[in-house]
């Protein structure tokens, strides 16, 4: 079987080449910079050439500009524009299901998430221009079903090796001599979700929707994909911290609407100095946030469940987060 991924250059994408490739798939990878195929998402005739020249049984999207990007021009071009071109080449004739990588956070409106399903509504008014891109990217990837089986995964907190996202962001409050200072009590379990595991739920999106009675229950269908052992929101990053040889000397409890304000203020003195914000209200209204999702429906649907732990998953990232040290 071939498959086409779409953004296959990127983190999420090289632990779908890897995860495709043990399975036995022949990988091709299309993306704006690097890959077995250069293509550039807002240009629907190359994407649609892309496919026809692939010729691949399944497509995988994941390609899409990280949520930390400032650019909400890139996010709704690439997110919504680029996936309607995607969509529309998955009518290819070799092309026998579709699967979009969408994001757990299109239900999160800012309150808690607990045990949260697909029956969540989409948030309204979004969290913020990221999500509501991610999700309009969904809606645009579903629509694909009526001429290709087509599901959509929604991954919670993605880490792992390659990441440029989560790991860093970690890092660089070590850096700043920040790992002191706790924002809310870290009473509220988070999603972290192993990169291997969201690349793993894609191949059994992909076989389900080939499948001719399991295609009935999955297409059209968005799935929540994590590690389902919901942890602390400061669990994660303190045991990056600890790794590098860092643990803090002692804990500041900052109360969550005080680190709003503070937030506020933070991007106040960012708007006038042009320097990022070390804090802003999205950070800390995310970080204090009870975020955990059910997979229930991906466990019925596509026989999930998580192959690599977490312990396993952070595991392999502090050992891929030592080589980068050493290539330095």
């Amino acid at each position: 079987m071939k498959v086409l991924i779409f953004g296959g250059a990127g983190f999420l994408g090289k632990h779908l080449q890897r995860e495709f490739t043990n399975k036995g798939w022949t990988v091709s990878i299309a993306d704006v910079t690097s890959g077995d195929v250069i293509v550039d998402l807002l240009d629907a005739e190359n994407v649609k050439q892309a496919v026809l020249d692939v010729s691949p049984d399944v497509i995988v999207h994941c390609a899409s500009p990280p949520a930390e990007h400032k650019n909400e021009k890139l996010f709704y071009a690439v997110n919504v524009d680029g996936t309607k071109n995607v969509a529309e080449a998955a009518r290819a004739p070799s092309v026998k299901a579709f699967v979009y990588t969408s994001s757990a956070s299109v239900v999160f409106n800012g309150a808690d998430l607990i045990n949260a399903n697909e029956d969540y509504p989409i948030a309204n008014p979004p969290f913020d221009s990221y999500t509501d891109s991610k999700a309009k990217g969904e809606a645009a990837a579903l629509a694909a079903d009526e001429w290709v089986p087509t599901c959509a995964i929604r991954p919670a907190g993605i880490f792992g090796e390659h990441d440029r996202q989560v790991i860093p962001g970690m890092l660089q409050v070590m850096e700043r001599g920040q790992t002191r200072f706790q924002i809310g009590s870290n009473n509220n379990l988070f999603d972290y979700t192993y990169a291997g595991n969201v690349a793993y739920a894609h191949i059994l999106a992909a076989e389900a929707l080939m499948e001719q009675e399991r295609s009935k229950l999955a297409r059209g269908q968005a799935f929540f994909i994590t590690n389902m052992s919901p942890i602390p929101f400061f669990a994660m990053p303190r045991a990056i911290w600890a790794h590098c040889g860092h643990t803090p000397s002692s804990i500041i409890k900052i109360p969550k609407d005080l680190g709003i304000i503070i937030g506020g203020i933070s991007e106040i003195v960012s708007y006038f100095t042009g320097r990022e914000p070390g804090l802003n209200r999205f950070r800390i209204k995310f970080s204090c946030a009870v975020r955990y999702y059910s997979c229930a429906k991906a466990q019925a649907i596509l026989g999930y469940t998580p192959k690599y732990t977490l312990e396993e998953g952070i595991k392999r990232s502090l050992a891929w987060l030592d080589e980068t040290k050493k290539e330095k």
